[in-house]
């Protein structure tokens, strides 16, 4: 899958075509998990992940399906990515997407919600999830999102932004890029 311009997304058992050899492949096995770039929100999530992740970065990946956004921002320059989902499956499959990717050092995964995230700041957070999860983390999700660091959350309907730009207000943060593709929405924040 042509996930972006720059960045393909090809499970372990296809073969590479020869026109993508000189860009970005990212090698996940999708399973039960979500994220193989065949949805909206997953190119809209690696997009906005292209345009603001720094060399360096320590990167939050909340709800992390296949590992596919974790994944994507070691090998685009982050320093390290703490992963999270609370679907058991989700983890497996993450776990088998970073060894199969040779990211096992600086990405670390772990299954739970935002209890199980360190008590750090991270200078970005990634999250793929919905509307409802949203809403019921900002608050959390912000608090472990450095000052001036980004978040970039996606798995909007477009319909429901309205509701969230007044959360994200709420919580200081303060939209800098909005793409879309068909009825979903993703976001980049800066907290503030």
């Amino acid at each position: 899958v042509e996930a972006t311009p720059h960045i393909i997304i090809k499970p372990t058992w296809k073969k590479l075509p020869a026109r993508h050899r000189k860009k970005l492949v990212l090698h996940i096995d999708p399973k039960m998990s979500f994220g193989t770039g065949h949805h909206e929100t997953t190119r809209l999530s690696l997009s906005l992940i292209e345009h603001f992740l720094e060399p360096g970065m320590s990167v939050l990946d909340f709800g992390t399906g296949t590992g596919v956004l974790g994944i994507a921002c070691i090998k685009l320059g982050a320093k390290s990515v703490f992963a999270v989902d609370n679907d058991e499956w989700a983890i497996e499959n993450t776990k088998e997407n970073v060894k199969k990717n040779g990211v096992q050092k600086q990405m670390t995964v772990r299954s739970g919600s935002v209890s199980r995230i360190p008590r750090r700041r991270f200078d970005l957070l990634v999250a793929n999830i919905d509307f409802r999860t949203i809403s019921r983390f900002v608050s959390s999700l912000a608090a472990r999102t450095r000052k001036n660091g980004i978040m970039i959350l996606s798995g909007i309907l477009t319909g429901d932004l309205p509701i969230l730009l007044k959360l994200f207000a709420k919580n200081s943060l303060v939209p800098l890029e909005l793409v879309d593709e068909n009825e979903w929405t993703s976001i980049a924040l800066r907290r503030m």
